[in-house]
């Protein structure tokens, strides 16, 4: 009986004195500022930076303001030279890789 209770009085007092070394002079998480960082005050207005903006738009992309490419040529082949192609490459022994082997 005195064993339990020694036992179970020691963790709790290891419990109760370990609450106090993890209450150090940190934030807790999500409390801003983490760092004591003097941030300055912003020049620009939020008209001058939604122009500088929508001067430089993105390259590529749904977004882009550059036109597409305009395709160079059509295709020259009809679907009968083609399936022809693939059973003569087929009848060769070239096949489409596939599985963890490809």
């Amino acid at each position: 009986m005195t064993f339990r209770f020694h036992s179970v009085l020691s963790t709790l007092a290891l419990a109760l004195s370990a609450g106090g070394a993890f209450a150090g002079g940190l934030p807790a998480c999500g409390e801003q500022p983490f760092f004591e960082d003097s941030v300055a005050p912003a020049t620009l207005t939020r008209a001058e930076v939604v122009a500088a903006a929508m001067a430089t738009r993105p390259a590529a992309g749904e977004m882009s303001s550059a036109p597409a490419p305009e395709p160079t040529s059509q295709a020259q082949l009809d679907r009968a030279s083609v399936m022809a192609e693939l059973r003569d490459a087929l009848d060769h022994g070239h096949r489409p890789a596939s599985g963890e082997v490809s």
